[in-house]
Formats: C-alpha cells, structure tokens, sequence
C-alpha cells in the first residue's frame, strides 16, 4: 500500500471510530431480552433519553400577599421540578436550591434577558406574563413557566393530563446530555 493510502485509511478508521463513540455516548444502548424458549437475545435500541416531564413533575407557586414563590433544585443535571405554574402579574420569587455543580447553575430567563450566575444570586425576581421556558446557559437543560390568569383555579390534574398527551409542549431541553454533565 502507498503511503499516501495508508493515511486516508487511517483517517477512515479514525472517522469510524469517533461515529461509533458518538453513537454510544448519545443514548444508543443493548438491551436483553428473554424469548418464550428461555433464550437471551440481544437488540440494539435506538431510542434516546426524553426530555418531556413526567405527568407528576408539576408544582403550583404559594401566594403570599402580593407575591407568589416556588423553589427549584439544581441537580447538576438539570432541574426538578419541570414545569412550574405561576400567577400572571404577580411578582414571582424563583428560589434556587444548589445541588451538585453543573451548568445548570448559570441560568438564562427571558423575561429579564441575561445569564444569572446562581451560586452569586439564587433567587431571581420577575413579574411572569406569559407561559415561557428558564434553560441552563447552553440551553441543555430547562424547565418550564405555565402561567395562569388565576392559580386559585389550578387544576393539577389537567396539566398533568396535557403533559402526558402533548410531552413535545413540555419539552424541557432541546438536547440530553453532551457538554452539560455533573462534576
């Protein structure tokens, strides 16, 4: 083989490989299965972790007096809860809870347009007048703001509902994993 070959074969091999790594890394998982006969068949599964909230993961803002409040966790892997509903036009208080590092501790809300540094100001003040979505600053992880005229009149149940019909609305992130991992 002429040297000239030898390294585009190499830089083949090399191609190879990296698509290979990418692939496991991003989600691409063996799964056993057990036949009827008793059998172990393996299976290759393409199916990648979702980012929609589970049905349960909903929490309702308190109100007290002129202002509502809810807590979220950091978990260095995102946030908990995944959807949060809030009164409109009422100053809301998100209060922080840091666990774990990642880069879910820089945080970017649209409401006020800038990157918040968590670990210097975990509580983070806005006056919510539409339903929007709070991610990480890489945009990896998120969660969302349901924001309704009267949260008196919140029916969990129903939002639980709308998430586990529609969990695309709910998307939380517009990727899982990658450069946004817990150290």
């Amino acid at each position: 083989m002429k040297k000239g070959h030898v390294g585009i074969a190499i830089i083949a091999l090399s191609v190879v490989l990296f698509v290979l790594v990418v692939v496991a890394v991003n989600g691409t998982e063996q799964a056993s299965a057990i036949t009827s006969e008793g059998n172990q068949d393996t299976a290759l599964s393409t199916e990648t972790t979702s980012t929609a909230p589970k049905a349960s993961d909903v929490t309702v803002a308190e109100v007290s007096g002129e202002t509502q409040s809810v807590t979220i966790n950091t978990t260095g892997a995102g946030y908990e809860p995944k959807v949060v509903v809030v009164q409109k036009g009422v100053p809301a208080s998100f209060e922080f809870n840091l666990q774990g590092r990642g880069c879910d501790q820089l945080i970017v809300f649209p409401q006020i347009n800038k990157e918040i540094d968590l670990t210097k100001n975990p509580v983070v003040m806005v006056t919510p007048t539409e339903d929007f979505q709070v991610s990480c600053s890489m945009g990896m992880y998120g969660f969302q703001v349901k924001v309704v005229d009267d949260i008196n009149a919140v029916d969990v149940n129903e939002i639980q509902n709308d998430i586990a019909n529609n969990p695309s609305l709910y998307s939380t992130s517009g990727n899982s994993g990658g450069c946004c991992s817990s150290n």
